[in-house]
């Protein structure tokens, strides 16, 4: 018994040690435009000044700025490359902590496969976008939440996925879709109002007369690219400019939401964060690291392997990821962000068909 937990403990050691070098090789590449946002937001902190009234640049809730000030608090150096190894360190601990996760909840192959899958590796070493704060937090509510002996057990869980909400909004449907899941749920009010009241209470610190146009254009307002990359090859451009993109998107995810409220919380994390990349109105490269902790969880689905080395393959070659330059291979983002979403829509079907528990 011993020889076992001491072999498994030490084919996970490998694959977090292999899986945190690879980060920092990939931070190696340079940067790209998140990185000098994160360093226009260190230059604002350091100086005690308001992000929301000082950069349009910003579009998330206080949390990240605030672990950002914690750099210029540890080192005098504010230099963008300073900046961009201090964020890979945090972003690889934070991916070390869901990989732990996984490990507890799942065994050690799907803590293994996260560790490795090049969509994770790329975007914390080099892209350098911190959805995987939000997500780790949320993974930290519902293990709290099932594990939960009392309604002070439960109210924490509820908080710390308000302070998911209020480091990146990734999870913005999720409380809705907990509270279609609780067949008592016209009493149980607070699994909706506590996450929006804790996101919404977190800017009260940062509003003024300055600062208010900019939490509400940048952050409340703020849309990204409306590419749509689900829809996009079955509609005409004129049918794809006057679809309501975002509209339908939030209709599919409460859909989708509403037929899983039979799943169990971890079930229903996971395909909530597969659900977004499929169905979103709006699809950059960071967007593809969110569903990897969640297809880690499936290893033997051949549509989320697949998944895994087209998004890999782009993020390498891609002029706003890694640009190594492969001979005759070139990508378009929007062909590669609708053959993603599908991979991962035909990948969940299956998975939903082939388990019934899994529904």
């Amino acid at each position: 018994m011993k020889t076992l937990i001491s072999s498994r403990s030490l084919i996970y050691l490998s694959f977090v040690l292999v899986g945190s070098v690879l980060r920092f090789y990939a931070a190696t590449f340079g940067n790209n435009l998140d990185l000098e946002s994160w360093k226009i937001v260190t230059d604002i902190v350091s100086v005690d000044g308001n992000v929301y009234s000082q950069t349009s640049r910003y579009n998330y809730g206080p949390v990240w700025f605030n672990i950002l000030s914690l750099q210029s608090m540890l080192t005098l150096d504010n230099s963008l490359q300073t900046v961009g190894y201090y964020v890979t360190a945090i972003l690889t601990l934070v991916d070390l902590m869901i990989s732990a996760w996984l490990f507890r909840i799942y065994g050690l192959m799907p803590a293994c496969i996260f560790l490795i899958n090049p969509v994770s590796i790329i975007i914390t070493g080099y892209h350098r976008q911190f959805d995987n704060i939000a997500f780790l937090l949320g993974a930290i509510s519902v293990t709290l939440y099932s594990r939960a002996i009392g309604r002070l057990s439960e109210i924490i869980s509820l908080i710390t996925l308000g302070f998911s909400l209020a480091t990146k909004h990734i999870l913005f449907l999720f409380p809705l879709w907990m509270y279609m899941r609780n067949k008592k749920n016209c009493f149980r009010l607070d699994v909706l109002a506590i996450p929006y009241l804790i996101f919404a209470f977190s800017f009260l610190f940062y509003i003024n007369f300055e600062s208010i146009n900019g939490i509400v254009d940048n952050v409340f307002l703020y849309r990204s690219f409306n590419n749509s990359p689900l829809i996009r090859p079955l509609l005409s451009d004129y049918l794809f400019s006057n679809v309501p993109k975002f509209f339908c998107f939030i209709a599919l995810m409460i859909f989708v939401g509403y037929k899983s409220r039979s799943s169990n919380l971890y079930d229903l994390l996971n395909k909530y964060s597969i659900s977004l990349v499929i169905f979103s109105s709006a699809i950059a490269n960071q967007y593809l690291a969110i569903c990897v902790p969640a297809i880690s969880t499936r290893p033997k689905n051949l549509f989320y392997f697949m998944f895994s080395i087209l998004a890999g393959l782009f993020l390498i070659v891609h002029h706003d990821g890694l640009h190594v330059n492969f001979p005759f291979f070139s990508l378009s983002d929007i062909n590669v962000y609708s053959g993603c979403t599908w991979l991962l829509l035909i990948g969940l079907v299956s998975d939903c068909l082939k388990d019934k528990k899994y529904v």
